[in-house]
């Protein structure tokens, strides 16, 4: 019977991937006495169907308490780059749970988170479980001794996140929902009391009710005795299953970054070797004791056929070479240097030809020509005598008239009366010269008032070049900023 499912179970067309069922409905036809017992007794042994088995749900043991016991912890929250401290508190049998932002860990914040719980909340305690931290030593002991409450320490040793195990998973749903709802849009302080009378006004999975609806004696008596019978049987289950002399699997680390579809039991087999309660010790592992819920039980353990593989990818040359190259300085082998080919010359590339000497620049030499003339224009009925000045820009030798519009002659030195590029142009020399400028405000003003040729004040030219009464030239050097005739 086992060489037939064999053959079915690892055919080139199931290729080790169907169920129990699907094997007994291949196989019954080929044999009557084929039954479902028997297929499943045969997946369960391979070995490739057991360490992708799920864990056991039955076999946690739950904590069960007199009335008004509690546990309480502290958490830490994560916001802003900050470690925040929060204190929790729940209570055993109603999972009716308590939180409290405090400031720091220290044992007076919380005394004082566990005050201001009994002053608002005012709970019955009768008896608080935690750690043996220092948060709850000093103040803490005190405040218990206060207010009458039993206080049960459990040692940070082995197991002893399990002995506490109502406030271990009640942080866990308070961190997921921090994550999901609170997280980067309010602070802790103030997703706390949020957080709080969420949890206590939703259903509990498995008391299957809200923890702020489980207060009548006769609910709370319900969940205990729910708790207890749940306890019972998961008691029974692993004095049924995990025997001295049995062959198990070891659950695989839990990794926050390991997929769900990855091994959950690792392929080596142990051996229970002692029982004590609830704790195991196996053979050829850590020297710890182990719960129920990190091992698999075995019946039977049978290995997939041999099935050709893929040869392993060959190592890099580079690798092999100064493996070679290690052994044989170990060994002694070579004496002399072995030489070495040079690498081979880079070409270098042409040199670009030299770039031509710039050409230096010359400093743009301006000079100022006047014309002067006159117009008779109507104004208000009466005809009034305009003078018509036009200014040329002279620019290295190349005139560029401006145009200036005909103003009355007394207008003329205002603001509103002068040319803006003129003026433009006399404040530039201006800024760079204070003499020039006076000399030049000197010029245009008697030479338009008196209408007379006065010469500009420059060095005397070798020889005087005849001028026209009319016109008169100012010799000005500018920088070498060009101007813009007006449009």
């Amino acid at each position: 019977m086992n060489d037939l499912f064999r053959e079915l179970f690892y055919s080139t067309k199931n290729k080790g991937l169907i169920g129990f069922q699907e094997l007994y409905r291949q196989a019954k036809p080929l044999n009557q006495k084929v039954t479902l017992k028997l297929a499943k007794e045969f997946v369960d042994a391979q070995e490739n169907t057991q360490i992708f088995k799920e864990p056991r749900r039955d076999l946690f043991n739950p904590i069960v308490a007199p009335d008004h016991s509690y546990q309480c912890d502290l958490l830490f929250i994560r916001d802003g780059g900050k470690l925040n401290p929060v204190f929790v508190m729940m209570e055993i049998t109603t999972r009716m749970g308590f939180l409290r932002a405090m400031k720091d860990k220290t044992a007076e914040s919380t005394a004082a988170a566990l005050q201001s719980i009994l002053d608002t909340e005012q709970p019955e305690i009768k008896a608080l479980e935690h750690d043996d931290g220092k948060e709850f030593k000093g103040a803490f002991e005190e405040l218990l001794q206060a207010k009458n409450i039993t206080d049960v320490t459990f040692p940070r040793l082995e197991n002893s996140k399990t002995s506490l195990g109502k406030v271990e998973r009640f942080n866990l749903t308070i961190r997921r929902f921090w994550n999901r709802s609170f997280r980067g849009r309010v602070r802790v302080s103030e997703a706390i009391p949020e957080i709080q009378e969420f949890y206590n006004g939703r259903k509990h999975s498995a008391t299957n009710r809200a923890p702020e609806q489980t207060t009548a004696p006769e609910q709370i008596a319900k969940v205990r005795a729910m708790d207890v019978i749940r306890g019972s049987e998961a008691r029974n289950n692993i004095r049924k299953d995990f025997k001295k002399g049995v062959q198990v699997r070891l659950r695989e680390d839990t990794d926050v970054f390991k997929k769900k579809s990855e091994a959950k039991w690792r392929r080596k087999i142990h051996t229970i070797t002692a029982v004590d309660g609830v704790n195991f010790q196996v053979s050829d592992a850590e020297d710890r004791n182990y719960r129920a819920w990190e091992m698999l039980p075995l019946k039977a353990v049978q290995t997939e056929p041999e099935r050709p593989r893929l040869p392993p990818e060959p190592k890099p040359v580079r690798a092999g070479i100064r493996k070679l190259q290690k052994e044989i300085e170990k060994e002694n082998i070579v004496t002399a240097p072995r030489e070495r080919l040079k690498p081979p010359v880079p070409k270098q590339a042409p040199k670009p030809p030299p770039k031509p000497a710039a050409k230096p620049k010359k400093e743009n030499v301006f000079t100022l020509r006047r014309v002067d003339g006159h117009e008779f224009k109507k104004v208000k009925g009466k005809l009034k005598l305009f003078f018509k000045v036009d200014y040329h820009i002279v620019e290295n030798g190349v005139e560029k008239p401006t145009l200036y519009p005909i103003q009355p002659a007394e207008n003329f030195w205002s603001d509103e009366g002068i040319n803006p590029l003129i003026k433009k142009y006399v404040a530039s020399i201006k800024a760079k010269d204070s003499s020039e400028w006076l000399r030049l405000e000197k010029y245009i003003y008697e030479n338009h008032k008196t209408k007379k040729d006065i010469k500009a004040p420059a060095p005397a030219p070798a020889r005087k070049p005849k001028r026209n009464p009319l016109e008169t030239t100012l010799n000005v050097e500018l920088p070498t900023t060009r101007l813009r005739p007006r449009k």
